[in-house]
Protein backbone atom coordinates (compact mmCIF):
# COMPACT_ATOMS: atom_id res chain seq x y z
CA UNK A 1 0.00 0.00 0.00
CA UNK A 2 2.83 2.39 0.88
CA UNK A 3 4.51 1.65 -2.43
CA UNK A 4 1.30 2.43 -4.33
CA UNK A 5 0.92 5.77 -2.56
CA UNK A 6 4.58 6.60 -3.16
CA UNK A 7 4.22 5.68 -6.84
CA UNK A 8 1.17 7.94 -7.21
CA UNK A 9 2.96 10.86 -5.51
CA UNK A 10 6.01 10.45 -7.78
CA UNK A 11 3.77 10.18 -10.85
CA UNK A 12 1.91 13.39 -9.92
CA UNK A 13 5.22 15.17 -9.33
CA UNK A 14 6.59 14.12 -12.73
CA UNK A 15 3.40 15.17 -14.50
CA UNK A 16 3.32 18.56 -12.80
CA UNK A 17 6.96 19.23 -13.71
CA UNK A 18 6.45 18.30 -17.35
CA UNK A 19 3.80 21.01 -17.76
CA UNK A 20 6.48 23.68 -17.34
CA UNK A 21 8.03 22.64 -20.67
CA UNK A 22 4.89 22.51 -22.81
CA UNK A 23 5.95 25.51 -24.84
CA UNK A 24 9.03 26.33 -26.82
CA UNK A 25 12.14 28.24 -25.89
CA UNK A 26 14.48 30.91 -27.20
CA UNK A 27 18.23 31.06 -26.67
CA UNK A 28 20.17 34.21 -27.51
CA UNK A 29 23.95 33.87 -27.92
CA UNK A 30 25.90 37.12 -28.13
CA UNK A 31 29.29 37.19 -29.90
CA UNK A 32 29.30 40.96 -30.51
CA UNK A 33 31.28 43.47 -28.50
CA UNK A 34 27.97 45.18 -27.72
CA UNK A 35 26.07 44.28 -24.60
CA UNK A 36 22.41 43.35 -25.09
CA UNK A 37 20.64 45.37 -22.44
CA UNK A 38 16.92 44.80 -23.05
CA UNK A 39 14.71 42.17 -24.65
CA UNK A 40 11.20 43.15 -25.78
CA UNK A 41 8.84 40.24 -26.46
CA UNK A 42 5.13 40.18 -27.21
CA UNK A 43 2.68 38.04 -29.18
CA UNK A 44 2.56 39.33 -32.75
CA UNK A 45 0.23 42.29 -33.22
CA UNK A 46 0.08 43.47 -29.60
CA UNK A 47 1.07 47.09 -29.10
CA UNK A 48 2.90 47.03 -25.79
CA UNK A 49 5.69 44.47 -25.48
CA UNK A 50 7.03 43.20 -22.20
CA UNK A 51 10.58 44.38 -21.67
CA UNK A 52 13.14 42.55 -19.65
CA UNK A 53 16.58 43.74 -18.65
CA UNK A 54 18.90 40.87 -19.60
CA UNK A 55 22.48 42.30 -19.84
CA UNK A 56 24.08 39.68 -22.11
CA UNK A 57 27.73 40.43 -22.86
CA UNK A 58 30.20 38.97 -25.35
CA UNK A 59 30.21 35.16 -25.26
CA UNK A 60 27.20 34.98 -22.95
CA UNK A 61 23.80 33.40 -23.50
CA UNK A 62 20.26 34.04 -22.33
CA UNK A 63 17.42 31.52 -22.46
CA UNK A 64 13.65 31.82 -22.10
CA UNK A 65 11.75 28.56 -21.57
CA UNK A 66 8.05 27.75 -21.59
CA UNK A 67 6.88 30.23 -24.23
CA UNK A 68 3.41 29.40 -25.55
CA UNK A 69 3.18 28.45 -29.22
CA UNK A 70 2.71 31.30 -31.66
CA UNK A 71 4.38 34.18 -33.46
CA UNK A 72 6.11 36.88 -31.45
CA UNK A 73 7.38 40.37 -32.14
CA UNK A 74 10.84 40.72 -30.66
CA UNK A 75 13.38 43.50 -30.30
CA UNK A 76 16.82 43.64 -28.75
CA UNK A 77 18.40 46.86 -27.50
CA UNK A 78 22.13 47.21 -27.09
CA UNK A 79 23.59 49.22 -24.24
CA UNK A 80 23.99 52.95 -25.06
CA UNK A 81 22.07 52.56 -28.35
CA UNK A 82 18.51 53.71 -28.99
CA UNK A 83 16.13 51.98 -31.44
CA UNK A 84 18.24 48.93 -32.16
CA UNK A 85 18.23 47.47 -35.65
CA UNK A 86 17.05 44.10 -34.28
CA UNK A 87 13.31 44.78 -34.22
CA UNK A 88 10.64 42.61 -35.83
CA UNK A 89 8.18 45.51 -36.04
CA UNK A 90 10.61 47.16 -38.49
CA UNK A 91 11.69 43.92 -40.23
CA UNK A 92 9.04 41.18 -40.29
CA UNK A 93 11.70 38.59 -41.24
CA UNK A 94 12.80 38.79 -37.60
CA UNK A 95 9.45 37.61 -36.19
CA UNK A 96 9.94 34.75 -33.77
CA UNK A 97 7.90 31.59 -34.33
CA UNK A 98 7.64 29.39 -31.25
CA UNK A 99 6.60 25.75 -31.62
CA UNK A 100 5.93 23.27 -28.84
CA UNK A 101 9.12 21.53 -27.73
CA UNK A 102 11.36 23.44 -30.16
CA UNK A 103 14.30 25.58 -29.05
CA UNK A 104 15.01 28.59 -31.29
CA UNK A 105 18.57 29.89 -31.16
CA UNK A 106 19.54 33.39 -32.21
CA UNK A 107 23.26 34.06 -32.59
CA UNK A 108 24.35 37.69 -32.64
CA UNK A 109 27.59 38.02 -34.65
CA UNK A 110 30.46 40.46 -34.06
CA UNK A 111 28.68 43.17 -36.08
CA UNK A 112 25.54 42.92 -33.93
CA UNK A 113 23.43 41.11 -36.56
CA UNK A 114 21.48 37.87 -36.24
CA UNK A 115 23.21 35.10 -38.19
CA UNK A 116 21.15 32.10 -37.10
CA UNK A 117 17.43 31.78 -36.44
Amino acid sequence: MKRLILFIIILLFVLSCSKNYDGGSLTIVNYSDKQIEFLYLTPEGELFPTSKSINVGNGETYEIKGLPEGNYDIALDFKNEVNSSINSKKNKLLCLKIEKGVNRTWIINTDGNIINQ
